[in-house]
């Protein structure tokens, strides 16, 4: 049971950690993703009237761009 413990420890931290790496190839995918979400925001800003489906969508959107960036931090070289 304890090493067990000590395993969802260890995934508890690695699931809650995102690390940036100190490398240029990381700091721009990390920025196109940014620009493309950005881009799709402003579309759905100047389309939509507001409404509840709106609102969906722009939380939908910074959810998605959240995890992106997340997943973008955990690629291994």
């Amino acid at each position: 049971m304890w090493k067990e413990g000590v395993k969802m420890e260890e995934k508890a931290k690695e699931l809650m950690n995102a690390v940036y790496l100190d490398n240029e190839e990381q700091k721009q995918k990390i920025s196109n993703t940014r620009e493309a979400f950005t881009k799709v925001t402003k579309f759905v800003l100047e389309n939509m009237k507001d409404s509840r489906e709106k609102s969906l969508t722009l939380t939908k959107l910074e959810e998605a761009c959240m995890w992106a960036i997340k997943g973008i931090t955990r690629e291994e070289k």
